[in-house]
């Protein structure tokens, strides 16, 4: 493999994002909305990681994305020769795909950066990154990232399933857990006490994992963390805390308040992305940064199918009730179990605003 050196020796600000060729469209915004804040004593070093190889024309876009400027460099990095054995242990799901594992090599294909920042596809940039950039990292601390809502959101019952489970993996603080969308990462050590590779061990032994990359860095950094202010990563889906069981739900939601009148980086970070629900908090803004990019023919294209796709789902769910109340009165069972059936049915149907709820429910045998 060839060496990966930084883009500049002064002033140099790498940045990396963990894409593939499906989040492609939703890369470029997040890259233009970076570009669109670069400052011009600066140097921005992008790398962008993916699996398998991109296709040219979409390399062509997404550097046209960032912008024609003399300060900032996109690059890529394809997976597929490097990876090696550790694709086969990766768990993907229908919430995520292989690109969240990029991140858990960044410390040995980056061996000549000292320290970076990872941003996931689906972050928009209101602010620079130089702030995060140059965050100090205090003596011993490793990794740094904003907190999770999971040990506050959701209401009592997740929040307790939530505790159970971050015990169960041997996290000694679960409210420390942080969300990996953004990291402030220093490689350089990392490397020389070898925690990368235990990152890696880490990931192969966790069983039935919420979140496998997510939970393998919470646990291999729970001692070197740091938690940064809630700007540089701030969810644009305000948690559900009405029900919180405990008082650090309090604390948590007013560093969010906090943050919420001048966020720096925002972290669409659920099923409900602004590219399908043009309606969430800063989808306008990230839609102002979409018409901007050379996929927002694209990007739109991909709305109206899912459009559409909902709108036949929609359709389809009442002929499965009318299915499911005719099942029951031929069989002659009891009303309230058809009622019960048809409300398991909706729930499932719905679309997954709740979907960290659900992870918790499913996984009480296991705790």
């Amino acid at each position: 493999m060839r060496s990966l050196f930084p883009f500049c020796s002064q002033n140099n600000i790498p940045v990396v994002f963990g894409t593939d060729e499906t989040f492609a469209p939703y890369t470029a915004v997040a890259l233009a909305s970076l570009a669109q804040t670069a400052q011009p004593q600066y140097g921005y070093d992008i790398w962008v990681v993916c699996g398998k190889e991109l296709p040219l024309k979409d390399k062509k876009r997404l550097r046209a994305a960032a912008g024609k400027k003399d300060n900032i460099s996109v690059r890529f990095l394809s997976l597929s020769r490097h990876a090696g054995a550790w694709t086969k242990q990766w768990r993907v799901r229908e919430n995520y795909s292989p690109a969240i594992y990029y991140r858990l090599l960044l410390p040995q294909l980056l061996k000549h950066y000292d320290k970076i920042i990872y941003a996931d596809a689906d972050v928009l940039f209101l602010q620079g990154v130089e702030k995060l950039f140059f965050h100090p990292l205090p003596q011993g601390k490793l990794l740094g990232g904003v907190p999770d809502c999971l040990p506050y959101g959701g209401g009592e019952r997740a929040c307790r399933l939530f505790l159970q489970y971050a015990r169960r993996i041997g996290l000694k603080n679960p409210f420390s857990y942080i969300n990996a969308g953004i990291l402030l990462w220093d490689l350089k050590n990392t490397r020389e006490q070898k925690m990368h590779k235990r990152l890696l061990r880490t990931l192969a032994e966790l069983k039935d994992p919420l979140f496998p990359d997510q939970d393998a860095l919470n646990i291999v950094f729970q001692e070197r963390m740091e938690l940064l202010p809630f700007i540089y990563n701030f969810f644009a889906r305000e948690p559900d805390i009405s029900a919180a069981c405990h008082s650090e739900a309090a604390h948590y939601l007013q560093a969010r308040r906090e943050a919420s009148s001048r966020p720096a980086i925002v972290h669409f970070a659920s099923f409900v992305k602004p590219w399908f629900y043009p309606n969430i908090p800063y989808a306008k803004e990230w839609w102002r940064t979409a018409r901007r990019t050379p996929f927002a023919q694209d990007i739109e294209f991909s709305l109206r199918r899912h459009d559409q796709q909902m709108h036949r789902r929609r359709q389809r769910r009442w002929f499965y009730r009318a299915q499911i109340y005719v099942y029951k009165a031929l069989n002659k069972l009891p009303v309230i179990e058809v009622q019960d059936t048809i409300a398991r049915l909706s729930e499932r149907q719905q679309m997954n605003d709740f979907w960290a709820k659900y992870r918790f429910e499913n996984h009480q045998e296991g705790l």
